[in-house]
């Protein structure tokens, strides 16, 4: 985990963040910063508060629609989704997120345990080197110089009271679905001493019906992919791709004619192939799977034709209209256990389920989506998305990871390419010797190699497993505790 005492780096979030000879302000114990102001999320303007003491911890709060909650304890980064969480943050969204909310209670060259070359600033233990720009003495601008696709945050303008000094803007050209921060007032403000701290798991809009049994209906096709029906406000809406690799819940606009449900913001979505989609966020009023019940859930609205529908890829798999891809709403909310060999899902109440401790392991949450670690060839370590969306497949290496490991010297491949939720991507198929995950070890699997702009590239992961891997497994998803459980079957 990243520790606070080296996470407190160059933000100028607070106290202005000057170059050089800049002032601490000092903060009593109890004392915090209250800032108000909006932040565009999804396209939408939304009430934004933010907290931060004197250490660095802080709180910030997106009202409206969204309801997201982020908080940094000093050691571990969370998030509440609409009423659900908390859940940890990590990889590259944790940093990028630490350095555009920790804020400078002290000359950041003070701080121990930080790596300072020139202009470029890196956590301790970290992976992300900001490059940092200044002018007349102030910070402006933070770019990840050593990231594929250079993320950067930019602080605009100024706003003082008093001896506080802040930017009036932050933006985030990053793939998050949060875009800037513009703050309107920050006064100093008082709370206690615990008022950081990491709450209790809960889950608001979440209910079970203790008479529906937990297995659902599941549709395996040949491909290995898993499809699932849901209900939308109590009727069936046809089937959809169950994906533990979907960061978002997608409904096509023909399975709710109909419905009236309302527009709430734009989102922006992708995938391998790399092209960005911008999508009209809607809310639903229910959705129930199995025991499962949902209030108010978001949804990215696809708005193909029924003849679309029909001819896209995930139809064509199943041989019947596919109207949309449910992952991480239903994961987030209960703990699922996943047979893919066997074709079964069951949606667990919480309250409820105990996982055995001996078949658990550390749970990464990446952009909204399950990464755990994997040793394969040569001994070689990385954390892998656990992705039902790739059905059959085995290991898929993204192209930042092929380069940072070698992996295409002295391999015998045949190129292609596959097509992702952003297009079509050029790869190399070729055999890996093993890889290992969850104590299950698979031998000369053949695995995927993306190349160039594939739109997953990532300094922190290595790839995907699908079902030619995670298959040998019952796998038990515990989004709640970062845990994840892989069971012999």
């Amino acid at each position: 985990m990243l520790k606070l005492y080296f996470a407190c780096l160059c933000m100028i979030l607070l106290f202005g963040c000057e170059q050089n000879n800049n002032k601490s302000i000092t903060l009593k114990k109890s004392e915090i910063l209250l800032i108000k102001g909006t932040a565009i999320y999804s396209g939408a303007e939304l009430p934004l508060e933010l907290f931060i003491d004197k250490k660095g911890m802080f709180i910030a709060k997106i009202g409206g629609w969204v309801n997201q909650i982020t908080g940094f304890d000093g050691e571990s980064l969370w998030r509440i989704d609409n009423g659900v969480g908390p859940f940890d943050i990590d990889f590259s969204e944790k940093e990028l997120m630490l350095f555009a909310h920790l804020s400078l209670i002290k000359n950041w060259r003070e701080i121990k345990m930080m790596n300072i070359y020139n202009d470029t600033l890196q956590l301790d233990n970290g992976l992300l080197k900001m490059m940092s720009k200044y002018h007349e003495g102030t910070l402006k601008e933070l770019t990840a110089v050593n990231s594929y696709y250079k993320e950067t945050i930019s602080f605009i303008g100024n706003l003082r009271n008093g001896s506080i000094e802040i930017p009036q803007e932050i933006k985030f050209d990053i793939a998050f679905p949060l875009s800037s921060y513009s703050f309107k007032s920050v006064e100093k403000n008082i709370k206690s001493d615990n008022w950081f701290e990491k709450p209790d798991y809960r889950a608001v809009g979440v209910s079970y019906n203790s008479e529906i049994p937990p297995k659902i209906e599941v549709l395996k096709t040949a491909s290995g992919n898993l499809f699932i029906k849901p209900r939308i406000n109590g009727h069936e809406v046809g089937w959809f791709l169950f994906d533990t690799g979907a960061g978002i819940s997608l409904i096509e606009e023909e399975a709710i004619k109909g419905f009236n449900f309302p527009v709430v913001g734009k989102q922006i979505i992708g995938g391998i192939g790399g092209r960005l989609m911008e999508k009209e966020v809607i809310t639903v009023d229910n959705i129930s799977l199995g025991s499962l019940t949902i209030d108010k859930l978001n949804f990215i609205k696809s708005e193909k034709t029924l003849d679309e529908i029909r001819n896209s890829k995930a139809s064509k798999i199943l041989g019947e209209p596919v109207m949309g891809v449910l992952g991480w709403d239903i994961l987030l909310r209960s703990i699922v256990e996943m047979d893919m060999h066997n074709g079964t899902i069951t949606i667990n109440n919480p309250a409820n389920y105990e996982l055995d401790k001996k078949y658990v392991e550390k749970l990464f949450l990446h952009w909204n989506v399950p990464y755990v670690m994997a040793t394969f060839e040569g001994n070689k370590k990385g954390y892998f998305l656990i992705d039902s969306g790739a059905g059959n497949k085995g290991p898929i290496f993204h192209s930042m990871a092929v380069d940072r490991l070698d992996l295409l010297n002295n391999r015998k491949t045949k190129s292609g390419k596959v097509i992702g939720a952003g297009g079509e991507a050029d790869v190399e198929i070729g055999m890996l010797e093993w890889i290992q995950v969850g104590g299950h070890r698979t031998n000369n699997i053949t695995s995927i190699f993306l190349r160039g702009d594939d739109g997953e590239a990532d300094l922190f992961t290595s790839g995907f497993l699908g079902g030619k891997v995670i298959q040998s497994q019952i796998i038990v998803f515990d989004y709640a505790h970062n845990e994840i459980g892989f069971i012999p079957r």
